[in-house]
């Protein structure tokens, strides 16, 4: 009996490690293609801009976004930054990035949560591969979302990035069972090597490591050029915010990343936009300038959101940072 339960164990081991070794080498190769898809595209060198404006969750599913997206005018010698959750249909995305990059000379873009809610029917197996997807479809309609270099003035980093646990706390954790915010992006389908969940810290892990090949790159052009970087999630506890919603239990844990903070603290941007939590913000932590400028919804707009009645935020002017204040 005692030799049948050591040959057991042993099995069981061998079996779990052969897994394990087999999610490492699909991560590796999940990792692989994303890095792959951004070389193609990366450090293009652009013309120059007037200005760089910035902005995030335009949610164009409802009308009243599509609408304030179509009324924006005036930015052809500009560029815009467009930091995640535009929409979650790939087909409503064909429809909103075309009408984006025909108003602006650039536009930068990063996908946020939305974007990666699944729908068996039209997005491919699963969330990572409509990542790619969706990285592939907005390049094909002349956006950006891979490194660039305007005017050899201005680098402007995408980045990547995932929620964890223990954000504010400066940990990088699995949500335990039974937190209020289990189910958050339920949505999205991830594959068993990435941690087969949202609220996986090994997402975290896999999206920091999706950005180390480009930020070890814009050391060589950081070094005399000035740099605006920017992520759908939060880079910084300090920039956790109090939700006005009902919705505050452990809201934390799903708003940023310390391992996104960390690079961008070593990329030392003059700006950094991000997105998520749809309040406006404005803050500088250690030489960097934090901003928010989300749409949001239409019930956001008349409550806490400011874009559509004061429009977009100026993060660059010329030669000038942040060139303007934002109005809260």
């Amino acid at each position: 009996m005692a030799a049948a339960n050591i040959t057991r164990r042993a099995v069981l081991g061998g079996s779990i490690t052969t897994r394990s070794a087999t999610r490492a080498v699909a991560h590796d190769a999940l990792l692989r293609r994303f890095v792959d898809f951004q070389q193609r595209h990366a450090w293009r060198e652009l013309d120059a801009v007037e200005r760089i404006w910035a902005t995030s969750d335009l949610h164009a599913e409802h009308d009243a976004n599509m609408a304030f997206i179509h009324s924006l005018d005036g930015y052809e010698r500009d560029a815009l930054v467009l930091a995640g959750d535009v929409c979650t249909s790939l087909a409503l995305l064909r429809r909103v990035m075309p009408v984006l990059v025909a108003k602006f000379r650039h536009v930068f873009y990063v996908a946020g949560n939305h974007e990666l809610w699944h729908d068996a029917a039209t997005d491919g197996v699963d969330s990572f591969e409509k990542l790619l997807t969706i990285y592939e479809l907005v390049t094909a309609l002349g956006a950006h979302a891979a490194p660039a270099v305007l005017g050899s003035k201005v680098v402007v980093m995408p980045l990547q990035s995932w929620y964890h646990t223990g954000f504010t706390r400066g940990t990088v954790v699995d949500m335990p069972r039974g937190h209020p915010l289990s189910m958050m992006d339920g949505g999205c389908r991830w594959p068993s090597c990435l941690g087969g969940s949202s609220v996986s810290s090994k997402l975290a892990h896999f999206f920091a490591k999706c950005n180390e090949e480009a930020i070890a790159q814009a050391a060589s052009w950081t070094s005399w050029c000035s740099c605006v970087s920017f992520s759908h999630f939060l880079p910084h506890a300090e920039l956790h915010r109090t939700h006005p919603s009902a919705l505050r239990d452990g809201l934390a844990d799903v708003e940023g990343s310390v391992l996104l903070g960390e690079q961008v603290a070593r990329l030392a941007p003059a700006v950094h936009v991000f997105g998520h939590t749809h309040l406006n913000i404005d803050l500088t932590l250690d030489g960097i300038r934090y901003v928010q400028w989300p749409l949001g919804t239409p019930r956001e707009q008349r409550a806490q959101t400011r874009v559509s009645s004061f429009g977009l935020m100026c993060a660059y002017d010329g030669d000038v940072w942040g060139g303007e204040a934002p109005q809260h």
